[in-house]
């Protein structure tokens, strides 16, 4: 069966999980799996919809209607820290600009946008495009699958509970009237928790630190973010495995209208360590407070440059061998 270990950094995070961690040069997945338990408390009202203004995002467990944040979101928000992260060591660190400019060929742009004739999108070559994925235009290339996914994070108290309507406006500055601008939204009340789960395959040790430090540092979620979505982020734990241990809807299927959440979460992942052969637990209250305090995040973007272009190198490698048909040498 499974061990619970105990770590004082981030260092000792990654040790205890090297088993399950991947190498730059490795194509495919290779059973090594870090699965991340995490809740989010709102702060503030959170506007979490898919629709359009009004919507809320919900599903059921059992009978019960919850509201709930599908991962898009999140790995969205996941992937634009991560790019703020090596952008500002890019700006700001001459040693590491000449390190990616001497990787990339030139100046380093990348960026969340559709990829056109004259905007800039994807990059495909930094870190944050070999970790998160990246598609090219037709004849482009090769694409690459994301190896951070995710589940749907559910709240852990009924919908009708959680949520409340509310009207706010859009005052004219030259007639200081609000006419037809009457916006009606629904919100879940800050206080929610919801619950969930990201599964980290094949990372190397640096690309783990840096996803980490990207999950512990969310602090928005959802729509209107200017003004709503404030959040608390916390890692409840790690588990190492070769495959995905528990769901965000397994563990609030048993903590429905609790009012501690995330101490029974935390219950929960342990029990889910112990119960899975091979596997390694890490289950710590503030993990999410060491990853930040404990992280050399400069040696880590360095680190995580150097393996992206290992991992670019072997793709285009292995994209150019099966674009010619692959005859395999004997």
């Amino acid at each position: 069966m499974g061990k619970l270990v105990q770590v004082n950094n981030l260092d000792e995070i990654v040790q205890n999980l090297k088993q399950f961690l991947g190498k730059p040069e490795d194509v495919v997945l290779r059973g090594k799996v870090v699965n991340v338990y995490v809740a989010f408390q709102a702060q503030t009202p959170l506007l979490i919809r898919t629709e359009g203004q009004g919507d809320l995002t919900s599903f059921r467990i059992g009978d019960v209607s919850v509201p709930a944040i599908i991962n898009t979101k999140v790995q969205a928000v996941l992937r634009r820290k991560t790019l703020q992260v090596l952008r500002y060591y890019y700006d700001n660190d001459e040693e590491i600009r000449k390190h990616v400019e001497k990787i990339v060929g030139g100046k380093w742009e990348c960026m969340v946008r559709p990829t056109g004739e004259k905007t800039a999108g994807y990059c495909g070559k930094c870190p944050a495009c070999l970790i998160y994925g990246f598609a090219v235009q037709r004849g482009g290339g090769f694409n690459v699958k994301s190896r951070v996914e995710g589940d749907v994070y559910y709240a852990t108290v009924r919908e009708e509970e959680a949520t409340y309507t509310f009207t706010r406006n859009a005052v004219d500055e030259a007639t200081h009237t609000t006419e037809q601008a009457l916006l009606q939204d629904r919100a879940v009340k800050p206080g929610t928790v919801f619950l969930g789960k990201i599964a980290l395959k094949n990372l190397t040790p640096a690309e783990l630190k840096l996803v980490l430090y990207s999950i512990a540092s969310l602090e928005r979620i959802g729509a209107v973010v200017t003004h709503f979505g404030r959040v608390k982020t916390r890692i409840i734990g790690l588990i190492g495995s070769m495959y995905e241990v528990g769901s965000g809807y397994e563990a609030v299927k048993e903590l429905l209208g609790s009012k501690e959440p995330v101490r029974g979460y935390a219950e929960i992942v342990k029990n889910w360590a112990e119960e899975t052969p091979s596997a390694v637990g890490i289950i710590i209250e503030g993990l999410e407070d060491l990853v930040r305090k404990t992280i050399d995040l400069r040696e880590t973007v360095e680190n995580a440059w150097s393996d992206a272009r290992v991992k670019r190198e072997v793709l285009e490698k292995a994209s150019s061998g099966a674009g010619k048909g692959g005859k395999r040498k004997k």
